[in-house]
């Protein structure tokens, strides 16, 4: 029993930490919780329905006037034959003649785009859209109809942002997949045939988020100082800066899977941690949120360098360790230019 009382005495930060973290999950679950929504799909399925068919009486209509009016149908009578069709519908209509574009409603494609689009079938699944393809060929001509289903932004801000095409009545947190997937709801053409899998945004109760981050925070400066007392024995400089460097490893590797799998969800839910403030490139300042976590991490090292190794000059050992403190502090010196310079940059 007093051994069980010396771990815990030694290593309570350590275990009401990681105790404090597994509750913060378990209370960022309960605040975002999964709703049924199998009676919106078929509405959804109809709106796309409706798009279609639509779609199809336009590229009808082009096709008949092409026909009558062959190579007298310039780009002007076109657009002014279908003015803001994206803007009201979200549909587009680009016409080949010898696989050359000669027609189109609006400057939203670029021949980069269109040859992409043109491969697929029935959906197209570029880098920041999605939309679904009608067409209809009649040599020299193909036409193309391009009904927007969403556009996704990969940076969002008060410019940039991702949405689902208004006709559709999708919310815009909702997502995409090429596949089905668990928890999705399959989307079908008028005809049946896949397109996407959809998968709407779960219900959050904020309070209970705001509390998981709370006690996320606090079981993170909990371990901090459990880390920070591993180096107040009197084991040598050499071992304490091994000390250190690998809680920094081990600090910047967790900090790198969070940013990749952008784990934990209640977390990266909040405004702090999406790129609406700040947004950078780099995988390990993408928000923020992140930004002010990477800075933490440096502030912890920088403060366990300069307190628990002592700069020596007595021995050749010592100069190989003040060697290592002065290279750890230029790098963690051109680190934190690097994020002064993308915070003013960003």
């Amino acid at each position: 029993m007093k051994i069980y009382q010396d771990i815990l005495k030694s290593h309570k930060y350590l275990i009401f930490g990681i105790s404090l973290i597994f509750l913060s999950l378990i209370f960022g679950r309960l605040g975002s919780l999964p709703v049924d929504h199998s009676d919106e799909i078929h509405d959804i399925s109809n709106r796309i329905g409706k798009l279609e068919n639509k779609t199809d009486k336009i590229i009808y209509e082009v096709y008949k006037a092409i026909k009558v009016k062959s190579s007298n149908l310039n780009l002007e009578d076109f657009l002014r034959m279908y003015p803001d069709l994206y803007q009201e519908e979200g549909i587009s209509i680009l016409v080949y003649k010898n696989d050359s574009l000669v027609l189109w409603t609006d400057n939203r494609f670029s021949l980069i785009n269109t040859n992409n689009i043109i491969p697929n079938e029935n959906i197209a699944f570029l880098a920041n859209a999605t939309y679904m393809i009608k067409k209809r060929e009649d040599h020299p001509y193909k036409i193309y109809g391009l009904i927007l289903m969403n556009i996704n932004s990969s940076i969002e801000n008060k410019f940039l942002q991702s949405y689902f095409n208004p006709k559709l009545k999708i919310p815009n947190e909702s997502k995409i997949s090429q596949r089905p997937s668990e928890g999705g709801y399959i989307i079908s053409d008028a005809m049946g045939s896949y397109l996407f899998t959809l998968q709407f945004p779960t219900k959050s109760y904020k309070l209970l988020n705001i509390s998981a981050v709370f006690i996320l925070i606090f079981a993170v400066f909990l371990l901090l100082t459990y880390f920070s007392n591993f180096n107040k024995d009197k084991a040598s400089n050499k071992i304490k800066l091994l000390r250190i460097i690998i809680a920094g490893i081990f600090l910047f590797s967790v900090k790198l899977m969070m940013a990749h799998y952008y784990f934990p969800d209640f977390l990266y839910s909040i405004v702090l941690f999406k790129p609406y403030i700040f947004a950078s490139s780099s995988v390990l300042l993408q928000s923020l949120g992140d930004y002010f976590i990477v800075s933490a991490i440096l502030i912890f090292m920088s403060y366990r360098i300069h307190r628990d190794v002592q700069l020596n000059q007595n021995s050749f050992s010592n100069k190989f360790i003040n060697f290592s403190v002065i290279i750890s502090i230029c790098i963690l010196y051109y680190i934190t230019i690097y994020l002064v310079n993308n915070l003013l940059l960003n």
